[in-house]
């Protein structure tokens, strides 16, 4: 995802612009670039599209990916058969893409104060509100 463009830098800290849309895409990736060059046919350094431009990354989705992706890995056997390889990673992906769904983000994970757990002296015992 997109993070909103630099406004200002204030002591070497940037500060970013308040109402910003996070999937704009740079105008670079946007545009064509198979363009034909002429006579030369030597590979041209081209600027990147999205100098300036931060980026930020998604930790928990892609760190469930990665995990997925190295269980699958692990469960598919490398010489078996194209039907049964293909089969069993279908059915892999969909048994992981159903637990995602299931699955709720880390951060609305709310617990308990320590002091509302040991509230009454028994550490079993959560005080109710």
């Amino acid at each position: 995802m997109r993070c909103p463009p630099v406004a200002s830098s204030l002591k070497g800290c940037p500060q970013f612009e308040d109402k910003f849309d996070p999937f704009i895409m740079p105008d670079l990736i946007l545009q064509s670039t198979a363009e034909p060059s002429g006579d030369s046919r030597k590979r041209k350094a081209q600027d990147d599209g999205d100098e300036g431009i931060y980026w930020k990354i998604n930790w928990s989705r892609f760190d469930r990916y990665i995990r997925d992706d190295l269980t699958l890995e692990l469960l598919v056997p490398k010489g078996s058969p194209e039907r049964t390889t293909h089969n069993l990673t279908q059915t892999v992906r969909s048994l992981l893409k159903a637990n995602e769904v299931r699955i709720s983000p880390v951060a609305t994970i709310n617990s308990a104060p320590i002091s509302d757990v040991h509230g009454n002296g028994d550490p079993l015992m959560v005080k109710r509100i």
